[in-house]
């Protein structure tokens, strides 16, 4: 008897959990980005974050740590990060530039010579047929606890497309 107790205990309790986790799993595969970081930021002035892009063009430094201090509705495409670019990859990143009116930007570390930085950065964006004026780069500040990881945020121009 008490065999039978356990056996339909289990699947009440089975249910509960399961009835819960769906709502959690939903909240959880609907979020696009995790919650903040706790760290500390300066972020740049976006003029239509839904129109805008952002590109990462290094993998190490990681940048992608920064990337859920922005706005929700900003998009983040990382080239030359270590992700295998396949011609589906960049197809993809293509269709998200097209989507969207701009302006588009390449955030890059801001620790270190610059003019190593900066030449690697060109190197990446131009398999992409994307260009930015070094000059027109901002530093901007991030850090984790003591430590300091600044950033800057370039003007990109994204590739010419047809011919006038």
């Amino acid at each position: 008897c008490s065999n039978r107790l356990a056996i339909y205990r289990r699947p009440k309790l089975r249910q509960t959990i399961t009835d819960n986790f769906p709502s959690r799993l939903s909240r959880l595969t609907h979020t696009k980005r995790p919650p903040k970081f706790p760290g500390r930021f300066k972020l740049p002035p976006l003029p239509a974050p839904a129109q805008n892009m952002v590109f990462t063009v290094h993998g190490d430094p990681p940048m992608s740590w920064l990337v859920p201090s922005f706005p929700r509705e900003l998009a983040f495409v990382a080239l030359g990060g270590g992700f295998p670019e396949s011609p589906a990859y960049a197809a993809k990143a293509a269709e998200m530039m097209a989507a969207r009116s701009g302006p588009f930007y390449v955030m890059m570390q801001a620790e270190g010579d610059n003019q190593k930085i900066w030449p690697a950065a060109q190197e990446v964006l131009g398999r992409y047929g994307i260009t930015f004026n070094p000059e027109d780069c901002v530093k901007y500040r991030a850090a984790v606890g003591r430590n300091d990881h600044p950033y800057q945020l370039c003007p990109v121009q994204p590739p010419r497309t047809g011919s006038k």
